[in-house]
């Protein structure tokens, strides 16, 4: 008696091809290149206390929180932004690297500060 196969070929095939479809769709996503117009907005403990338009940043500009209660420097340079440096223990947010896309964030926990990019229309309201 032959034993039935738990998975047909068919469906194998389809799962692997919506696998690959949707491997494809992110891989694109993130190559894309940063779309003009977009913003960085930056809270400290939950407070927003900056908005870059990071279109208008194509050299490097240098911006410190130190005002706001937390030793991190961001750098805007290219249309991105990045943590620079910050005085947290593990430097999670300092190897994020540069974000530019709508839907990126960057996070220092220690030093409850983040970084979040927004298109235009989906920009929150200024405070």
């Amino acid at each position: 008696m032959a034993q039935r196969a738990f998975i047909k070929k068919g469906d194998l095939i389809f799962v692997l091809a919506f696998l690959a479809f949707v491997a494809g769709v992110l891989w694109y996503r993130q190559t894309q290149p940063s779309v003009e117009g977009n913003w960085a907005v930056v809270t400290v403990d939950s407070q927003e206390v900056a908005r870059y338009e990071l279109s208008a940043h194509q050299e490097s500009h240098l911006v410190d929180l130190s005002p706001y209660g937390v030793e991190v420097e961001l750098e805007l340079v290219d249309h991105q932004i990045r943590f620079r440096e910050s005085d947290c223990p593990d430097h999670i947010c300092v190897n994020t690297g540069f974000i530019s896309q709508e839907f990126q964030s960057a996070v220092c926990l220690p030093n409850k500060t983040a970084i979040a990019i927004y298109t235009p229309e989906d920009l929150p309201p200024h405070p």
